[in-house]
């Protein structure tokens, strides 16, 4: 915006005074700054634990919803999850399949077969407008748990051999 500034002070024009300054013209930019995205956690997961395969990938659609990056001079940027176990069972998940959520908010994880309990997480959003001018490109952390159910398990039993003595 294209502002004009004079001052006009009150001990008048009398003997020739002069009562008014000259215009002064400058030019107010606003710079904008990167608004903080937002999201919601639509609820907690609870899954079944894995007792007759080897490993169990799970994926769940929607644990985030309503992100929103900023006003809609932000809409072209674009943005990350990061999850992140803060407490509770270490040993539910493999060692290559922590829960992570894409970008459409689904969450995957690889659960370890005969594991059952809870973990405690946090996830949180990044998007891509950075820190300039004061501005703030990650969320607050949200808390979400995943819960593994016990399963009663199939019993088994090995025969040592296909003829069984018993003595009378």
């Amino acid at each position: 915006a294209l502002l004009s500034v004079r001052i006009i002070d009150d001990g008048g024009t009398d003997r020739n005074g002069e009562d008014e300054s000259s215009r002064q013209n400058f030019t107010v930019v606003v710079l904008p700054k990167n608004d903080q995205p937002t999201f919601m956690v639509t609820s907690n997961v609870t899954v079944n634990e894995t007792w007759h395969v080897s490993t169990a990938s799970v994926s769940i659609p929607d644990l985030t919803t309503d992100l929103v990056t900023g006003p809609p001079n932000e809409a072209d940027q674009t943005w990350t999850y990061t999850v992140v176990q803060v407490d509770g069972d270490v040993g539910l998940f493999t060692s290559s399949g922590a829960p992570y959520v894409t970008w459409n908010g689904s969450v995957s994880f690889e659960l370890v077969p005969f594991m059952f309990g809870t973990a405690f997480f946090e996830i949180y959003a990044q998007d891509s407008g950075g820190t300039l001018y004061g501005g703030v490109d990650t969320s607050e952390r949200i808390p979400f748990f995943v819960t593994v159910e016990p399963v009663n398990n199939q019993p088994s039993f090995v025969l040592n051999s296909s003829n069984v003595s018993v003595l009378e």
